[in-house]
């Protein structure tokens, strides 16, 4: 019989799991866009791995690394993103899109 903490370590164990699943299928995708996002509100680290971590949640983001000093974050991904959906993203993450650049095609 498990103890209590035994099932929390479980579940825990496949969560964490099954990320690391969802994010090798996405790393999978060949890089086909990178676009650069000027985010405001963005201020210590916290700020950015919240911000990245969303965008790492949207599928075809291959990854998402945020420049606190410049307030940018570069995206690269497998599928087309649009405008919309980076503001939808970056809104509900607590911040504000300010300019979407697409850099390569």
């Amino acid at each position: 019989c498990m103890s209590f903490s035994s099932l929390f370590v479980v579940g825990n164990a496949l969560r964490i799991s099954r990320k690391k699943s969802k994010k090798l299928k996405q790393t999978k995708l060949a890089i086909k866009h990178t676009y650069v996002l000027t985010v405001d509100g963005m201020s210590c680290g916290h700020c950015t791995s919240k911000v990245e971590d969303g965008l790492m949640k949207k599928v075809g983001v291959v990854s998402a690394s945020a420049n606190l000093k410049e307030k940018k974050v570069t995206v690269n991904a497998g599928l087309t993103i649009t405008e919309n959906e980076f503001f939808e993203i970056i809104e509900k993450a607590g911040y504000r899109l300010i300019n979407v650049e697409k850099t390569k095609k």
